[in-house]
């Protein structure tokens, strides 16, 4: 981030009588040497080498063009924010690192309101959560008819957050434009790695992060979110429903969707789920590796599916996925979308599923009798299942199964509930099973053609 610094004197906190030994009070000192910075007489916050203890959170009100060099020094304090930031722009703050009362409560790194060009770089947070991104200091108030964005054009950068349990969500944003959160790892929280709670948010960039030990999601959209860049993340050992990617409407806000998100060459392995996508639309899930998902990491408690595709979750496209040695009580990917008066498509290409165990790969559940539902399913290998790779419930619409391969499992294809105009291929596929290639329970006969049974 670039900044254009109007004055260059430094300031020092310890030429205004902090410590840093650690026992010593430093708040006056210090909110003494940022009165400096917010005067616009000095442009450099410095903290030397050493461990500030403060008693309440430092204000950073109505000023721009400040940069905190941190020196890897730490704060010490409660259970309160460190930096309080409102109506500012134009702030950096390096390698610093919180360091609250260990005991359950709110403390935070940065709380902000109503800013623009802030960052945090090598910053870090024990105990506590790294950036509230919010409407107000106390309360929610949220207009959802207010299309404004309260906060944009943040960065994290190479920090840390580690809750122990502790706090709830790690980084929380409202009505946030133009956000980058790289290179970071959270780990040991109570609810989210990263939510964004409620109105809207855009032009969103999680790139190279770890999440880690969640008892909640690792990524929540609650609320209405586009342009959303998730890419070469880690999730690990995460908890929450459904565990890694959550994209949904919020109840303060009905009809809230997630409209063009990416997800692309993450890792998921140890994950009680995977990806839950209601109301999403255009996503993209494309060169991700999901292992060794759909079991509890503490409990044991196995769930129905690693990804649910849900409500009115529209042009979903799954691409050049690998998925092997997850295990889920239903399925490994349930496409349920129960819209209503909608067409909704999904595309399932060039994945692969090896060694799943579930009793089905992929299950296309039934729908809304209005939402008309057109799914194709082409050049997948499903390779290594103990019951069906793909099964069928669908009341409107057309399917159409081509081109894929089915060895190593008991039934390849199975068509269960089929509404009376629902038009079903099954064209060009290769199986190599020990049960039925294709088991039909229904009256509808589906279009087969050019396909290799068990030769």
């Amino acid at each position: 981030m670039a900044f254009k610094l109007d004055a260059n004197e430094r300031v020092n906190v310890m030429e205004y009588g902090a410590k840093g030994n650690g026992t010593t009070d430093d708040t006056a000192a210090i909110k003494a040497a940022l009165a400096v910075l917010q005067s616009g007489v000095a442009s450099v916050l410095v903290f030397p080498k050493g461990t500030y203890k403060i008693s309440g959170p430092l204000e950073i009100n109505k000023a721009s063009n400040i940069y905190v060099e941190g020196n890897g020094s730490v704060i010490k304090g409660g259970r309160h924010d460190l930096f309080r930031v409102q109506d500012s722009s134009y702030i950096e703050i390096n390698r610093l690192t919180f360091d609250p009362a260990a005991v359950p409560g709110t403390a935070r790194f940065l709380r902000g309101i109503k800013l623009s060009y802030v960052s945090l770089c090598q910053c870090q947070i024990t105990n506590g959560a790294l950036a509230y991104f919010y409407s107000a200091y106390d309360g929610d108030p949220i207009d959802y008819n207010d299309k404004t964005f309260w906060n944009q054009f943040l960065k994290l950068d190479r920090c840390k957050a580690t809750g122990e349990y502790r706090v709830d969500n790690l980084v929380m944003c409202q009505k946030t434009n133009n956000i980058v959160i790289t290179q970071c790892l959270f780990e040991k929280a109570t609810g989210d790695g990263v939510k964004f709670n409620g109105g809207d948010s855009e032009n969103l960039n999680l790139s190279y992060n770890e999440f880690r030990y969640l008892n909640g999601d690792g990524i929540d959209m609650f609320g209405s979110g586009r342009f959303l860049h998730i890419h070469d993340n880690y999730f690990h050992h995460v908890r929450g429903f459904p565990a890694n990617l959550k994209l949904s409407g919020d109840v303060n806000n009905q009809g809230a969707t997630s409209y063009k998100a990416w997800f692309v060459r993450n890792r998921v392995e140890q994950n009680a789920l995977g990806l839950g996508l209601a109301n999403g639309k255009n996503i993209l899930i494309q060169s991700n590796t999901f292992r060794n998902n759909g079991v509890d990491p503490v409990d044991g408690t196995m769930y129905s599916h690693l990804i649910n595709v849900e409500e009115s979750a529209e042009d979903i496209r799954m691409i050049d996925n690998d998925f092997f040695d997850n295990h889920t009580k239903q399925a490994i990917v349930t496409l349920g979308q129960t819209g209503t008066g909608v067409t909704l498509h999904t595309l399932i290409r060039d994945n692969r599923f090896r060694n799943n165990s579930a009793p089905y790969l992929l299950y296309i559940g039934k729908s809304d009798s209005t939402a008309n539902r057109l799914i194709d399913i082409v050049n997948n290998l499903f390779d290594g299942f103990v019951d069906r790779a793909i099964a069928v419930q669908i009341t409107k619409g057309n399917v159409t199964i081509r081109n894929n391969q089915f060895v190593n499992g008991l039934d390849a294809i199975r068509l269960m509930t089929i509404g009376s105009g629902v038009r079903v291929f099954v064209r060009e596929n290769i199986a190599q099973v020990t049960g039925s290639p294709l088991v039909n329970d229904t009256s509808v006969n589906p279009t087969e053609q050019f396909n290799s049974w068990n030769p």
